[in-house]
């Protein structure tokens, strides 16, 4: 008996690349062949070669059925419902969208983001792709992963929310160079053991325009940076808000752990540290061992009574300049502001100012290590400390540092 089958040499391809199928035949009487391919249930053959072609394929998948007849009048049918996928470089998604694959214009936007993401043509091109999330609630349903050029564009973080409450893995792990993530507020994300991992890893690319609020852990974890962590890349024009930790191991951050990369003008706020669990060496709202901290704003975060770590800013290496410390409330013992004495030595705090953080019973700015330069510190709490055989303060303006260093202004 005649039998045949459809042979994809890439069943997968990019959007205006020509797609292809080739006829499989067997039996014993295999001449006089004639060959009918039907696309997508059509009723009528759109290829009678024994190779089908499909020359600047529009994105979709595509069904095919093949029909071999021989000179005896025997025929035979093969049938590939998903034989073919081929990827857009643009996706969509909206909440009221109708949600048909690959979700490559507006009205067949994708409802879940994480599917509009992978329905993209992923592989090397030179072409750019986009995700154009409109505004709305999207439940996230695994960790969007920015792996390749791709830009993934929502209509503003009030506008474009993605709530990880559901999710039991991190929400963004932005990997390439190229990528890019803005405009969306990333929320809800509940951490334990069983989640590892910041909310957000940054490890190349840029991030830019996005909120990341309303992360907690009830677990002990020794994820470096509860919200958002970055080793690569660019981080800015964002928000850190609303996170907080009750266990957490040393060298980490509740808002933010910088240990590459740049961070420029964002505002890291409004972060808690509860749970009577003493912790040193963590920051409430950022932890910097590397990388270039500029232009933001560290507010309001607060370390409850009983709990060990930094309130404010912890600086162990790398740069922080032009930023504002204020506001930040410790316990029993931590700091709003401190470069602690293992710190690396070409630490450096610059342009920038500290001002009304208070603690309990300790100085409010611990500066051991490093450089203060051509700063404002003044409203903090308790009396400030530097060593001065280790620190170098200078031109700077700090009244309620008890050493006079070079170039600072004492009781100005």
């Amino acid at each position: 008996a005649l039998a045949c089958g459809i042979s994809i040499p890439q069943a997968i391809c990019p959007a205006g690349a020509t797609a292809s199928a080739t006829a499989v035949v067997a039996g014993e009487r295999q001449t006089g062949l004639s060959y009918a391919w039907y696309v997508n249930g059509g009723e009528t053959p759109v290829s009678e070669a024994r190779d089908l072609v499909l020359a600047n394929a529009s994105p979709g998948l595509y069904a095919l059925r093949l029909v071999v007849a021989n000179d005896a009048g025997e025929t035979c049918a093969a049938t590939n419902a998903q034989a073919l996928d081929v990827r857009p470089f643009e996706t969509y998604a909206a909440p009221d969208g109708a949600h048909v694959y690959p979700y490559d214009t507006p009205a067949r936007a994708a409802t879940n983001v994480n599917e509009a993401l992978v329905a993209l043509w992923s592989q090397e091109t030179d072409r750019a792709r986009r995700v154009t999330v409109a505004p709305g609630r999207y439940a996230l349903t695994d960790t969007l992963a920015l792996s390749f050029p791709v830009s993934l564009v929502g209509a503003g973080s009030g506008r474009t929310i993605l709530d990880a409450s559901g999710l039991a893995k991190r929400a963004l792990h932005v990997t390439d160079p190229s990528a890019v993530a803005s405009g969306f507020e990333i929320c809800g994300l509940r951490k334990s053991v069983l989640t590892p991992g910041s909310a957000v890893l940054q490890e190349a690319g840029t991030i830019r325009g996005i909120a990341v609020s309303d992360v907690s852990s009830t677990e002990k974890h020794g994820i470096r940076g509860l919200a958002v962590a970055l080793t690569g890349g660019l981080f800015c024009d964002s928000a850190i808000s609303n996170c907080e930790a009750r266990l957490m191991h040393l060298n980490t951050g509740v808002g933010l752990c910088l240990s590459g990369g740049i961070v420029r003008n964002c505002t890291i706020a409004g972060n808690r540290r509860t749970g009577n669990f003493y912790a040193a060496g963590v920051a409430v709202g950022a932890y910097v061992d590397g990388g270039v901290l500029e232009g933001s704003r560290i507010l309001g975060n607060t370390v409850e009574a009983g709990c060990g770590g930094t309130s404010g800013l912890r600086v162990v290496g790398g740069t922080v300049r032009s930023c504002l410390i204020a506001g930040n409330v410790g316990g029993t013992e931590p700091e709003a502001l401190l470069v602690p004495p293992d710190a690396a030595d070409d630490v450096s705090i610059v342009n920038c100012t500290i001002a009304s953080n208070v603690t309990a019973s300790c100085p409010a700015v611990r500066l051991e290590k490093g450089r203060f330069l051509n700063g404002i510190a003044y409203g903090n709490s308790g009396t400030n400390l530097v060593a001065a055989d280790r620190a170098l303060v200078h031109a700077s303006c700090w009244p309620e540092n008890a050493s006079s260093l070079d170039g600072n202004l004492v009781n100005a």
